[in-house]
């Protein structure tokens, strides 16, 4: 019964249809694995923490959001406080599009994994303009292989998240954020799930999850 709850809470919300992918491509990557030290740079409130598995989880973000242990207050538009080779493993999730210099932060990331250590990263193509006006960016499959390979990276993986008609699905969601529209988010957001199953051009993709080897 907990679990019912917790998902119709769910799909009360509407970004249901985004952080579903990027919940499900976190647990792909990290499920049985063990870390002993995971940076989480913009790491916000830490929400991602439980999916690892690690002695040590060092966040980096520009501001103390309160109550996350091990912080690092850093602008990454002007380098990562965290020494080389100091994770092997690194999460930047939907970060770099507020970066002013994406070439530089994906080198940053690539300076403190450790060799063999992996980066998982994520970043929007169709998204809304959101936290003005530190919005730069949008990214492509291509753009990101460009950053990635340039920065030294010995393996990059890259995988579209969605077709059309599911982004189509969450962006009317955003609009649809009063209580009145609840009955409508629940059933878009059920849609969308069954969409997901059946579309396989994925041109239009909400975004983008690249699995990078140092």
């Amino acid at each position: 019964m907990k679990r019912l709850y917790f998902l119709f809470r769910a799909l009360c919300t509407t970004r249901f249809l985004v952080r579903r992918l990027l919940i499900k491509f976190i647990e792909r990557e990290t499920r049985g694995r063990h870390y002993s030290t995971v940076v989480d740079v913009g790491c916000g409130t830490t929400p991602h923490r439980k999916y690892f598995d690690c002695k040590k989880y060092i966040g980096v973000d520009i501001v103390d959001h309160g109550g996350v242990p091990n912080l690092v207050i850093s602008d990454v538009n002007n380098g990562i406080q965290v020494p080389d080779k100091a994770a092997d493993m690194v999460l930047c999730s939907e970060l770099l599009e507020h970066t002013k210099r994406p070439e530089f932060v994906i080198a940053e990331l690539h300076r403190i994994t450790k060799g063999g250590g992996t980066v998982l990263f994520t970043a929007p193509m169709v998204w809304p303009i959101h936290e003005e006006p530190n919005d730069y960016y949008r990214f492509t499959n291509f753009g990101l292989e460009y950053l990635f390979t340039e920065a030294g990276f010995s393996s990059v993986r890259i995988e579209a998240w969605n077709g059309h008609w599911y982004a189509m699905c969450q962006l009317s969601l955003l609009y649809m954020r009063h209580w009145i529209f609840r009955p409508i988010v629940i059933c878009i957001n059920i849609l969308g799930v069954v969409i997901f199953k059946f579309e396989k051009n994925r041109n239009l993709s909400l975004g983008y999850s690249v699995v990078a080897v140092k």
